[in-house]
């Protein structure tokens, strides 16, 4: 029995009725539903023993990678806003001169 792969993947070849067919740079698990299962005979990654488990559950069928749309909301309709209401307004006799009647005003012939 190989050294690679031990604990949960092992368990989890066993228990799925997969066998060793061949072992070279990597090992090719073969079960009777003739699922294959490849991995390397030498890890080099880190992370090598969790993406070879993820391999295998995909592979079992455990993991499904097949995304499904999940049920949408509503989505909330705002109330669009009416512009405001411009009413014009005349200045009244109190209010302050624009700019050009201060300058009308400076430059009136007296």
């Amino acid at each position: 029995m190989p050294k690679w792969p031990d604990g949960e993947i092992l368990e989890l070849l066993e228990h799925h009725g997969f066998k060793l067919e061949r072992q070279t740079k990597h090992m090719v698990w073969r079960n009777g539903d003739g699922k294959v299962y490849v991995c390397s005979s030498s890890p080099s990654d880190v992370y090598a023993y969790k993406k070879a488990l993820g391999e295998l559950k995909r592979v079992i069928g455990i993991n499904k990678t097949e995304m499904t749309q999940g049920e949408r909301r509503e989505r909330k309709h705002r109330a669009k806003s009416q512009p405001a209401a411009v009413t014009f307004t005349p200045q009244s006799s109190t209010a302050r001169p624009t700019m050009a009647d201060q300058l009308a005003n400076l430059f009136k012939k007296e």
